[in-house]
C-alpha cells in the first residue's frame, strides 16, 4: 500500500477505536434535560418577579403616607396598631408588614423568609432619593445629568470612518474559537497519550513498525485522533445549540449573539484556531512518543504549554499595538491567541494573518516530522524516557 492508503487505514482505525456514538447521543440528551431544567426554572422565576406584592404599612411617623406603588410593590397604609396588622398578614391578606420607623429605616415582618427583601430595599432607597430631590432646589434634569456617565467617543486618525466597528460580539466569538481549540487539544491528548504509551507495552508494536513506516503510523494517529477531537467539539457545539434551542422554545428569546460586523474576521480566527490545534496536537504527539508511563511521567507539565499564551493575551489587551505583542502575534506558539487580539483592535496589518498561517504551517510540518522520527525509536524504548539531547540526536540521525 502507498502512503495515503496506509494513512487512511490507520486514521480510520484510530478514530473507530475510541469513537462511541452512544456516548455522543447521551451528551445531547443531557443537554436537552439541562435546558429544560435551567430555562424552565428561569421562566418560573421571571414569572414570579412580575407578580404584585401587597404590603401593609404601619408608620411611626407623625404623618403617615398614602397608598403608593413602588415597582411591583403596593404599599397600603394601615391605621391600626402593628399587632393587628400582623394578624392580617398571618391570615394572608398581605405578603408582609412594613413598619416605618423613620425616613431612613423600616422593619419588614413576614410569615416566612422571602427572596424579594433586597428588591424592596432598593425600591425604598430610590423613593427616598426622589423625595429628597423634590425637596431641594436642584432641578431633576440637572440631577439626571449628574448621574449619567460622561460619553467619550474614541476614533483613530486616518482610519476610514465607514469601516466596520468591531465590538464585544466579535471578541466573544474569537474567545470561543480559542476555547474550543484548547478543548479539542486536551480531549485529543487524553486519547493520544493513552494510545501511544499503551502501544509501547504491546508485543505487536515491533511487527507494526516493521510493516508500515513510523511516519505513516504517527500521521495516522494524529489524523484519526484529530477527527475524534473534532467530533467531540462538534458534539459539544451541537449540545450547546440544543440547550439554547430549548431555552428559545420556553422563553421565546434567542440568547446567542449572531450579528457579526466582520464575518471575514471570524473566518480568520477560525483558521487560526484550526491551525493552532494541529500545531499543538503534533507537538503532543512528539512528547507522547517519549513517555513510558503517562501516570508518573514528569513530562505531564508540557500539557500546560497551550494555556500560557492565553495569559499573555490579558496583558496585550491594554496595548495591542505594542512591539512585543506584534512579535508574539506571529509566533506559532502564540499567534492563535495574540493575533485575534490585534485584529479585533483593528491594529493588525494585512500581511500578519498570512504570515502567521505560513509560520504555523511550517511549525506543524517540523513537529510532525520530528514526531515521526522520535516515534520510530521511542516506541521501541522501554524503562527509560529519552532526554532532550537524545531526541535532538534522533531527529538529526534519521
Amino acid at each position: 500500500m502507498n502512503y495515503w492508503s496506509t494513512l487512511w487505514l490507520v486514521s480510520v482505525w484510530e478514530f473507530q477505536r475510541y469513537f462511541k456514538p452512544k456516548e455522543q447521543i447521551i451528551s445531547i440528551v443531557f443537554a436537552i434535560i439541562g435546558g429544560l431544567g435551567y430555562f424552565g426554572f428561569k421562566a418560573h422565576k421571571e414569572k414570579q418577579s412580575k407578580e404584585e406584592i401587597v404590603l401593609l404599612v404601619v408608620s411611626e411617623l407623625p404623618r403617615p403616607g398614602s397608598e403608593r406603588r413602588l415597582g411591583r410593590f403596593i404599599l397600603k397604609p394601615d391605621e391600626g396598631p402593628a399587632d393587628e396588622a400582623e394578624k392580617k398578614v398571618v391570615k394572608g391578606e398581605a405578603a408582609g408588614l412594613l413598619i416605618q420607623k423613620s425616613v431612613n429605616s423600616a422593619e419588614l415582618r413576614t410569615t416566612k423568609k422571602v427572596g424579594w427583601g433586597a428588591e424592596l430595599e432598593s425600591a425604598l432607597t430610590r423613593q427616598r432619593q426622589k423625595a429628597l430631590l423634590s425637596a431641594t432646589l436642584v432641578p431633576a434634569v440637572v440631577m439626571s445629568v449628574l448621574n449619567d456617565p460622561f460619553k467619550l467617543d474614541r476614533r483613530v486618525i486616518g482610519r476610514d470612518e465607514k469601516s466596520k466597528k468591531l465590538g464585544k460580539i466579535e471578541a466573544a466569538w474569537a474567545v470561543g474559537f480559542t476555547a474550543l481549540m484548547l478543548f479539542g487539544v486536551f480531549i485529543g491528548n487524553a486519547y493520544l497519550f493513552i494510545g501511544i504509551t499503551g502501544e509501547k507495552q504491546s508485543r505487536v508494536t515491533e511487527q507494526i513498525v516493521s510493516a508500515i513506516p513510523a511516519q505513516v503510523w504517527i500521521d495516522g494517529k494524529l489524523v484519526g485522533l484529530s477527527f475524534l477531537a473534532f467530533a467531540s467539539v462538534l458534539n459539544l457545539l451541537f449540545s450547546i445549540l440544543v440547550f439554547f434551542l430549548v431555552g428559545w422554545g420556553i422563553t421565546g428569546n434567542w440568547i446567542l449573539p449572531m450579528k457579526i460586523a466582520d464575518p471575514w474576521l471570524m473566518v480568520r480566527c477560525l483558521a487560526l484556531a484550526l491551525a493552532g490545534f494541529a500545531f499543538w496536537f503534533a507537538f503532543f504527539g512528539m512528547i507522547a512518543a517519549t513517555i513510558d508511563n503517562p501516570y508518573n511521567s514528569n513530562r505531564a507539565a508540557f500539557l500546560y504549554f497551550p494555556v500560557l499564551p492565553q495569559m499573555l493575551a490579558f496583558f496585550a489587551l491594554s496595548d495591542p499595538d505594542a512591539f512585543w505583542v506584534r512579535v508574539v502575534a506571529l509566533l506559532p506558539v502564540s499567534s492563535t491567541t495574540m493575533l485575534p487580539v490585534r485584529q479585533i483592535a483593528e491594529v493588525a496589518s494585512w500581511w500578519e494573518f498570512p504570515a502567521a498561517m505560513l509560520l504555523l504551517g511550517v511549525g506543524i510540518w517540523i513537529l510532525r516530522t520530528a514526531a515521526g522520527r522520535i516515534f520510530r525509536l521511542g516506541m521501541l524504548m522501554y524503562g527509560k524516557e529519552p532526554g532532550l539531547s537524545e531526541m535532538v540526536r534522533w531527529v538529526r540521525e534519521t
